[in-house]
């Protein structure tokens, strides 16, 4: 659970709440939101009530760090404004929207077709695998 506390403070920030405000949403006080947020691990019902508020995976809240990851920006509640601290890198701040430095979103498409590609390589094979195997019992 090696970033669940900055996650935690990193998205409760990002969706414009209160500690308080979040607290109430999972059925706890300001303090105990405070206190995961400095690295007090909360069980495992209130980590399921934050998966479900802040629709994320599960390993993505205890194992990954948002804060550099790209995750999914949201505005500022009050001023629909980008919070400049939220944005992943290569992007940067413009009033109620952000905007990305292409050459960044152009490296993270080649990443991600080369990842469905091999995905789809390993599909087809594993579909003739299956279909060899069922030769075999047919025969």
């Amino acid at each position: 659970m090696k970033y669940l506390g900055l996650n935690i403070k990193y998205l409760r920030l990002n969706r414009g709440y209160s500690q308080k405000e979040l607290g109430k949403m999972v059925g706890l006080s300001r303090d105990n939101i405070a206190s995961y947020e400095r690295g007090t691990e909360p069980n495992v019902d209130v980590i399921h009530k934050l998966v479900n508020i802040f629709n994320i995976s599960f390993n993505d809240l205890i194992d990954r760090d948002l804060s550099n990851s790209g995750f999914p920006i949201e505005t500022d509640k009050k001023n629909d404004e980008v919070k400049e601290d939220s944005l992943p890198y290569g992007c940067n701040s413009k009033s109620k929207k952000a905007e990305v430095d292409v050459s960044v979103l152009e490296g993270m498409i080649t990443s991600l077709t080369s990842i469905v590609n091999s995905q789809e390589a390993t599909i087809a094979f594993l579909i003739k695998e299956l279909d060899q195997e069922r030769s075999k019992k047919n025969t």
